[in-house]
């Protein structure tokens, strides 16, 4: 049976056998009490055991009484917890064995008192042979969808159509109940008022008067404890023992504590105060929906009763609920109020909304066997939401075609009908398929494929190899940089991070972003699971300057950290969907390289994080410019730069403005990079050209200049390019200097020129006339002068 279920989607996790072993406890019958001697709450009991005669036993528990059958522990035995019985005296008098409890037995919690045995238990004999014959516990996991399987009901139902083999229901609906009323009629002695149909379209109950709280039977106490439901009293055990039964959670109601004897299913009122049986306040508001009288509320609906109408030992009247409730009305108070019971548990899954007078009927019925009293005639059946079951189509061959298996219309109805779905044929290809009321999960056609593949077993389904042609899977040119990048930062030292894709928007307020910034569309989460992770991020700058804060307060001194990631900009104008444009971003800081013997080490700046995207965009083969124009506001307005590409702003870089660093807790100089890489991708060149090496000698000059200090070095070389022409191979910056001998507000700039022509060698009177011609023009537009 293990199996089965298993394989049909009912995993079983665990099988465990209740074996009863007790030597030498046997049953007894108490013949005659007297009265201890020497102590006032003891007495002596006269036991008969049957051929072992009749025994002298001290005992101390309150429900003793003559004729009772008991568990008797003769010399000798040993009880489950170990206790050895011998022969003693206790105050004074001797003592001839033990009368047992359930506790001392270990067959549940038992009350105060010794157990009782059924009166047609034969005396003597073993009682182990007397209790319920060894039964074996399986532990099933139900998934979310199955509330039908909640109950022995549903197993059993999946365990008959597993096996071929006709359900058997302790109860039916047909015909008349099975007991005996007696008096008026349940509507002339109460009455049910549902103001809220949408949470409770359903409502029953019935009415047992006179009825006797004791101790459940032993049969009861055992099914229940077995499952792991502490035992009540006999009326409260039932409706846990029908509810485990067949699925449906109900109550009993102390009918004599019911202001105006009636019922009024109802929204609570905001604020409303309500003590549950577990004997706590709860607040309700106006969204719970809760079981009242004619003046209070009695019961947190599907939830729990109140302590107001709780069933105790002088209760003699019982008004027995048993309803539907919305689910969705359920889920919602259970986890407001932080209450969950095995009744919640099964109405958040959905019950059988036409099972509630099945199981009331049943309820009622073992109410009266083991508690006695008399049946009102009738029941309160409140259904102001009619259920209509489903209808749905099953195609023969989409059934075979997704399962792969070749099974006929006739197979498919077999299976359907054994899990109780009423089948007829709409033609040989098509079945008309009426869901029953307790599968509120079969929705779909695609439902029942998966009813009819279960129950078929996944096993018998023969094993295919997929077929069919792999194409090669090239990478987007998207891909290709991403990787290059990568690669190329990895290179250059540095370690990728992966960080949520969540931000507070407060961060853009600490980074000093203007309220008009893109960067401020936010998309606000519906449910974030922390306040700090409420807004998808529009940067990947706040995240890294707290891992580079981080990793200060960890002593790392030499850090290059990046990440590559999409970031979320909210939807404007006429655009619905919001942005998501991948970005690479950097942070370099602390020390510039790792401590070897003989060098220095300096602190990085911002000319290494300069250097290592000039190595980036070359091997990009993106031809890139830097302008310090706007300014960044989170970064140093003197050491900062705006990256264009194509004349268009694709990111930016540079030192962290020291206002920024105090917030973000950072101990020491950090230098950061941001860029847009969805707008460098269409810059980049994949094809690679080559040209052969210069037959021609070059002709090298250096050029000192001094410049006005408001001149960009930029501009500065632009124009000795322009100057210089087609003969000018390349110009490079190689010092800056600033200082003594220079005058106050100018620059000293050095430049090494390279001259070459491609058809001849150049002779330094041709090379003096473009050389000359580049001072002259320098002087003219910027009034550099030559430094001698």
């Amino acid at each position: 049976m293990a199996e089965k279920l298993t394989m049909a989607g009912l995993q079983v996790e665990s099988i465990a056998r209740q074996v009863r072993k007790l030597p030498g406890v046997v049953v007894g019958r108490i013949k005659e009490i007297q009265k201890h001697p020497n102590a006032d709450k003891l007495s002596i009991c006269l036991v008969e055991v049957g051929s072992g005669g009749v025994l002298s036993i001290v005992c101390g528990a309150p429900n003793v009484a003559v004729g009772a059958k008991v568990p008797v522990a003769l010399e000798g035995a040993k009880l489950p917890d170990g206790t050895q019985i011998a022969l003693s005296k206790i105050r004074g008098v001797a003592s001839q064995g033990m009368i047992c409890s359930e506790k001392e037995l270990e067959l549940g919690e038992g009350v105060d008192g010794i157990m009782i045995l059924p009166e047609q238990a034969p005396l003597g004999a073993p009682v182990d042979e007397v209790l319920p014959e060894e039964d074996v516990l399986l532990e099933i996991a139900v998934t979310p969808n199955r509330g039908d399987c909640l109950s022995v009901l549903g197993i059993a139902r999946e365990v008959a159509a597993l096996t071929h083999v006709p359900l058997k229901k302790p109860l039916t609906d047909k015909g008349d109940p099975p007991y005996s009323p007696a008096g008026p009629n349940i509507s002339e002695l109460t009455s049910v008022t549902i103001l809220a149909p949408p949470l409770c379209p359903r409502y029953t109950a019935s009415l047992i008067r006179h009825v006797v709280i004791k101790p459940s039977p032993t049969w009861l106490k055992h099914r229940l404890e077995a499952v792991g439901i502490r035992s009540i009293n006999n009326v409260v055990d039932v409706t846990n023992y029908v509810m485990m039964e067949l699925g449906q959670p109900l109550h009993a109601f102390d009918f004599d504590k019911l202001e105006e004897n009636r019922i009024v299913v109802r929204r609570a009122e905001e604020n409303e105060r309500f003590v549950t049986l577990d004997q706590v306040e709860r607040i309700l508001d106006s969204e719970m929906l809760v079981i009242a009288d004619g003046k209070r509320a009695v019961g947190i609906a599907g939830i729990m009763g109140g302590w107001n109408t709780e069933v105790e030992a002088k209760t003699r009247n019982i008004l027995l609920e048993s309803a539907f409730f919305s689910p969705i009305s359920i889920r919602r108070t259970s986890k407001k109020l932080g209450l969950r019971t095995e009744a919640s548990y099964r109405f958040e899954r959905t019950v059988d909304p036409l099972g509630t007078p099945t199981a009331l009927k049943r309820a009622t019925r073992l109410i009266q066997e083991v508690a006695g009293g008399e049946i009102a005639p009738g029941i309160i059946d409140e259904f102001p939401v009619p259920f209509s079951p489903s209808r749905l189509s099953l195609r023969v061959s989409r059934t075979n075609r997704i399962l792969g298996a070749e099974l006929t219309g006739r197979e498919i109805q077999s299976i359907l009908t054994g899990l109780e779905f009423s089948v007829s044929e709409r033609s040989d290809a098509v079945l008309d398929v009426e869901v029953p009321s307790h599968r509120s999960d079969v929705t779909r056609e695609i439902d029942l494929i998966e009813e009819v593949g279960r129950i078929y077993g996944y096993n018998k389904i023969p094993s295919t190899l997929p077929t069919g042609r792999m194409a090669p899977q090239e990478e987007r040119a998207s891909q290709k940089v991403e990787n290059l990048v990568r690669q190329v930062l990895i290179g250059e030292g540095f370690y990728e991070v992966i960080n949520y894709s969540f931000m507070n928007k407060s961060v853009l307020d600490k980074l000093k972003i203007p309220e008009t910034d893109y960067r401020r569309r936010t998309i606000t989460l519906a449910n974030p699971l922390i306040e700090e992770q409420a807004q998808l991020r529009t940067t990947l700058v706040p995240h890294l300057l707290q891992n580079i804060s981080l990793n200060f307060k960890h002593h790392l001194d030499a850090l290059r950290l990046f990440e590559i990631s999409r970031i979320f900009i909210g939807a404007q104008g006429e655009k619905t969907l919001p942005e998501e444009p991948e970005f690479v971003a950097g942070v370099m800081a602390g020390y510039r390289n790792e401590v070897y013997w003989g060098e220095k080490r300096d602190l990085v700046s911002f000319y290494d994080l300069k250097g290592v995207l000039e190595n980036l965009f070359s091997i990009l083969k993106v031809e890139y410019k830097l302008r310090d124009d706007p300014p960044i506001p989170f970064l140093h307005p003197g050491q900062s730069a705006e990256i264009q590409v194509g004349g268009q702003k694709v990111g930016y870089l540079g030192k962290i403005h020291p206002e920024i660093s105090e917030i973000f807790e950072l101990d020491q100089p950090v230098y950061l990079f941001e860029i847009h890489l969805d707008q460098v991708v269409p810059h980049v060149r994949t094809s690679v050209s080559f040209q052969p090496l210069p037959k021609f000698p070059a002709v090298h000059r250096d050029l000192a200049i001094l410049v006005p200090a408001s001149v960009k070095a930029e501009a500065l070389e632009t124009q000795i390019r322009s100057v210089g022409g087609a003969i000018l191979e390349d110009v490079k910056l190689f010092d800056l200097y600033k200082g003594e001998q220079i005058p106050e507000g100018f620059v000293s700039l050095a430049y090494s020129l390279i001259y070459r022509a491609p058809e001849k060698t150049l002779t330094d009177a041709e090379v003096n006339v473009i050389h000359d011609q580049i001072i002259q023009s320098l002087e003219q537009r910027f009034g550099a002068r030559l430094r001698t």
